[in-house]
Order: structure tokens, then C-alpha cells, then sequence
């Protein structure tokens, strides 16, 4: 089978996991014995932020545009969820404590 070609990282940030995971995923899984953790895990982060978890509708008060959120998928191997997680850890690690 031949391989998928790369996911072109949109313009202003590089690659993300869940784009790598979305796009190679699925020939992956098949080939290489995954735990029943690691397969979970995959899943969340190709779905995380996605329609498939649902969303909801921001709506301005002022000028009434509207913005669609996803919802993400709050695991913990999840980058994109554990960023903040991982910032404050650091933050308390190096003891620069936390600011409210």
C-alpha cells in the first residue's frame, strides 16, 4: 500500500500530532501491536477538537458573529489538551510559581 502523503502543516504553526495521526493512522494500526491504552490514546487525539466529540456555538454580544468550538478530548497523553498542564508544571518546577 502506498503511503499517504504528508499533511501540509497550516500557515503560521508547524505539524501537529493529530494531523500526523489522522492521516497515517489507520495504515499504522494494522502493522504494529498496540496496547489497548495506546490504540485509546491514538483515538482521542485524532479526534480531539473535531466534530466528531461535539461542539458548541460562541455567539459576540456585540456584533453577533458566531464561532464554532470543538470539544476536546481531555486525554492526557493529548497535546494539545495538556498544554496548559504542562506549562504550570514547569512554571511550579522551576519556582516561578502561578499567577491567577
Amino acid at each position: 500500500m502506498p503511503a499517504a502523503p504528508a499533511p501540509a502543516p497550516r500557515a503560521g504553526r508547524g505539524l501537529e500530532l493529530a494531523e500526523i495521526f489522522r492521516a497515517h493512522g489507520a495504515a499504522y494500526r494494522p502493522t504494529h501491536t498496540l496496547s489497548r491504552a495506546q490504540r485509546r490514546a491514538m483515538h482521542a487525539i485524532e479526534t480531539c477538537r473535531t466534530a466528531a466529540l461535539g461542539g458548541h456555538r460562541d455567539t459576540c454580544d456585540t456584533c453577533g458573529a458566531v464561532q464554532i468550538s470543538y470539544n476536546s478530548c481531555r486525554n492526557r497523553h493529548c497535546p494539545k489538551c495538556q498544554t496548559l498542564a504542562k506549562e504550570l508544571c514547569l512554571r511550579l518546577q522551576r519556582g516561578g510559581g502561578v499567577r491567577v
